[in-house]
């Protein structure tokens, strides 16, 4: 059983929606998949991550894979939409229509102040280009990925793991960071939920909402 602290501080429209956003996903039936975080990083690549994503991670950094933390989406949209589009079965299923067509919807994350309910985008890059992203929602003690994509053409590189790995390098003993969280037990593919199993993240018995 984990008790998980949303840390409801004030009343402003966008730690409301994010709040809910995540009780909804919390609660949800299906259940998320949780790491229980721990205080120090290296606790994290010694004890909770497998050796496949130890590979990973030392592969991409072998390729010049390097992360980024984007303010705006608007300067690498071709790249977002290059990515969405380079496959078009994701998870075992054909990619959603929403992205037919579409380039990515300009997102200011600038606009968050609230230090316990905010949201971030990062990027992978090789070459300078943007070949992954995941885009991270932060509620109280709870990191959850809002979405995540990679371009099919670099996955041969262990850019996904390497990506979630720099960024858990950023979070873990920082704030109030302990529970960090993707997918659901039943929505994701047997492959996509291999992935992380490999990163540290299982279905908990019980979650318990406090805030």
């Amino acid at each position: 059983m984990i008790i998980i602290n949303l840390m409801r501080d004030n009343n402003s429209a966008d730690c409301n929606r994010i709040i809910n956003w995540t009780k909804i996903r919390i609660l949800n039936k299906n259940c998320d998949l949780i790491c229980s975080l721990p205080n120090t990083f290296s606790e994290y690549w010694e004890k909770t991550i497998d050796s496949k994503a130890r590979t990973n991670y030392r592969k991409a950094i072998h390729n010049c894979i390097s992360i980024e933390k984007i303010i705006n989406t608007k300067i690498i949209e071709d790249e977002l939409y290059n990515i969405q589009h380079s496959a078009q079965i994701r998870q075992g299923r054909p990619l959603n229509p929403k992205y037919y067509g579409k380039k990515w919807e300009n997102m200011d994350f600038s606009r968050f102040t609230c230090p316990n309910h905010y949201e971030e985008f990062w990027i992978a890059k090789k070459d300078n280009m943007a070949v992954a992203y995941t885009w991270l929602v932060i509620c109280g003690e709870y990191i959850k990925i809002n979405s995540i994509m990679g371009h099919v053409d670099y996955w041969k590189y262990g850019t996904m793991k390497f990506m979630i790995v720099e960024i858990l390098k950023d979070k873990i003993g920082k704030q109030n960071n302990r529970y960090f969280s993707y997918g659901t037990k039943s929505f994701l593919s047997h492959n996509l939920k291999y992935f992380v199993c490999n990163l540290g993240l299982k279905c908990p018995e019980r979650q318990i909402i406090n805030g």
